[in-house]
Order: structure tokens, then sequence, then C-alpha cells
């Protein structure tokens, strides 16, 4: 019987550590790109950036987590249902088997929500 493709995840790190999202909630993965700070915003904003003509907010995942910074490199976009946002990681891995924290899709988007 083959895997169901629903339940694959994208692998990613942030500094050290790994993780993984159900991998039909990541939209594109790309390199970090520049992003318009917004003031008054909790800290895990880093900014917003615009894509397909839509303004995103864009969360630093180690701020977030409260891990120390790391240096992120990838912007994976996440969409779930009517919510999106981009996620800062310092490495993408693609998608693999194995074990990873699995994070959740939903705390993430609710919190990029501004």
């Amino acid at each position: 019987m083959d895997p169901d493709p629903n339940l694959n995840r994208l692998h990613f790190s942030l500094g050290e550590r790994r993780y993984s999202l159900l991998a039909r909630y990541v939209t594109h993965v790309e390199r970090t790109t520049t992003l318009t700070a917004i003031p008054g915003v909790p800290a895990h904003i880093r900014g917003v950036m615009m894509h397909q003509r839509r303004a995103l907010a864009v969360v630093d995942l180690s701020t977030f987590l409260g891990q120390p910074t790391s240096i992120a490199e990838h912007l994976l976009l996440v969409r779930h249902e009517e919510l999106e946002a981009g996620i800062l990681v310092s490495q993408v891995h693609g998608v693999l088997e194995g074990d990873a924290e699995e994070l959740d899709i939903m705390k993430i988007l609710e919190e990029a929500s501004i």
C-alpha cells in the first residue's frame, strides 16, 4: 500500500534542531527576501512581504519558539484554509521520512494574523 501523500512532511532546520510541517500546508519555498518591518507587532513577526499581490506576515520561527536566533536562509510560505503567512527557517531538507518535531501550523498561522 502506498503512503498517503497528505501525510508527507517537509523537514527543515532552525539552527541545529530539525522540525517538520505537513507538506500540504507549504505552498512555496524560496530564499529569504527583504521584509517591511511593522511597528508595534509581536517580536516574532519579522515583517511583511508581498506575494501574488497580497501582503503576508512573516514569522521568525526561532523567536516564536523561544529559541536563540538562527540565520534564516529560507522562507516557507504556508497556508491553511484562509490563513497564510511566511515562516523563516535556516535550512530546508525536503519531503522526507524520519523523526523531526512536528509543528502546529494553525498555532503559527493564528499568531501571524496581524
